[in-house]
C-alpha cells in the first residue's frame, strides 16, 4: 500500500549514491512522477539524520514502505520500562 504525505516511512534499500540504508526512516513529503514516465518518486524528510547536510531525499516509491508496515518496528521505550 502507498504511503500518504506526512506518514512516517522506511527506506528498505541501500543506496549508496544517496548514502542511504535500509531502516532508515522519515516522513513522506510529497509523491512526484518520473520526468519519463519511469516509478513514481517519493520525496523524503529524514529524520535522525544530524550528519547530512541535508536531509531531504527522493527514492523510488518501490524503495520505500510506511514505518508501520515494517517487519522490524522497535516497541516504544515508555511502554517497555513500563514491563
Amino acid at each position: 500500500m502507498r504511503p500518504e504525505p506526512f506518514e512516517e516511512v522506511e527506506i528498505i534499500r541501500d543506496d549508496a549514491a544517496q548514502h542511504l540504508t535500509a531502516g532508515q526512516r522519515g516522513y513522506l513529503v510529497e509523491w512526484v512522477p518520473h520526468p519519463h514516465g519511469g516509478e513514481d518518486g517519493a520525496v523524503i524528510e529524514l529524520v535522525g539524520n544530524a550528519d547530512r547536510d541535508d536531509p531531504v531525499v527522493i527514492v523510488p516509491q518501490s524503495g520505500v514502505r510506511a514505518a508501520s508496515q515494517s517487519p522490524t518496528k522497535t516497541e516504544n521505550p515508555a511502554k517497555k520500562r513500563a514491563s
